[in-house]
Parts: C-alpha cells; sequence; structure tokens
C-alpha cells in the first residue's frame, strides 16, 4: 500500500491540492484496480444531493485504448466529484484523452458524524453497487496532452487493448 502525503492549499479564488509526494508510476498501477487510456465519450452531471451543499457529482463514460491494470470493456464508466479541498475530486473533459489510474469501489454514502454528510452515491446507485473511482489524490496520470503523463505512459509501455 502507497503512503500518500498531501497538502491542501486554499485561496480566496480557488482551491488546489498540493502533494509533498507521489508514488512512481509502477507503484501508483500497483495499488490501482484499474489503469487505462482512453477518450471521454459521455459526461452527465448527475443529480445534486441536498446534503452536500452543492458539490456536483458526475459519471463519465470513457472509450478505453488501452489498459494496463483491470479488464476494462471498449468502455468504461467512472464517477467522480468536482474537486475541493478534500483533494479528491476531479474534472474530465469530453473529447479529450486520458491516462486513468482508478479504484473499484462500491456505492455507500460517506457520513462520518450524523451531523456531517461528506458525500454519497446511493442515491444514484443502489448501496453496494461496484463502481468505479479516479483516484486523484497525489498520483500520476491526467490528460495525454502533458508532457510528465506522455512520459508515464512510455514508462507503462504498451498496454492491452479491450476485447469487447
Amino acid at each position: 500500500m502507497i503512503s500518500l502525503a498531501f497538502a491542501c492549499v486554499c485561496t480566496a479564488k480557488a482551491v488546489a491540492c498540493t502533494c509533498v509526494s507521489f508514488p512512481t508510476t509502477g507503484e501508483a498501477m500497483n495499488s490501482s484496480a484499474l489503469v487505462f487510456r482512453g477518450s471521454v465519450v459521455d459526461v452527465e452531471r448527475l443529480a445534486e444531493h441536498p446534503l452536500m451543499r452543492g458539490r456536483q457529482r458526475y459519471a463519465y463514460t470513457f472509450r478505453v485504448a488501452e489498459y494496463w491494470r483491470g479488464s476494462p470493456t471498449r468502455t468504461i464508466r467512472l464517477y467522480a466529484l468536482d474537486a475541493s479541498m478534500d483533494c479528491m475530486g476531479t474534472r474530465f473533459d469530453s473529447g479529450k484523452e486520458y491516462l486513468v489510474f482508478g479504484s473499484e469501489e462500491k456505492a455507500k454514502d460517506y457520513q462520518p458524524d450524523p451531523n456531517f454528510y461528506w458525500y454519497g452515491w446511493t442515491d444514484v446507485l443502489a448501496p453496494g453497487t461496484p463502481m468505479f473511482q479516479p483516484i486523484t489524490a497525489c498520483v500520476p496520470g491526467g490528460n495525454t496532452s502533458a508532457s510528465e503523463v506522455r512520459k508515464q505512459l512510455r514508462q507503462l509501455g504498451r498496454g492491452l487493448v479491450p476485447k469487447h
């Protein structure tokens, strides 16, 4: 298991996540359930949850070009939150290609105490439904047009092409 250290830096205009250290591409791949390169073919803004105080959730559908971990089909759906101070969210743009490191989770709600609902999925997916989420805090990956991501792709080597 990778130990990730990060700090969140807040300004009046924007919220950013600053990482103290990053795992190598290989370490990130070994700790991910899914690693693939693909293009976003659909962005669905999910219904707002009243307890999430306006934080948006999205379902992103990717056309998978190649993969290194997991066994995705030609298209895969990932669920993600908008970026925030907790360093968990991300945004993918339709038509762009990304290298994605993901986890497989079961749909549930995260409510640390009765007075604080952090975020959740059970209003859009049945509780316990398997779902893929991008790993966004201090891991490699991102838009494949970035030089660092192209370097990561070279480190990964040729991936497998989904069969169906």
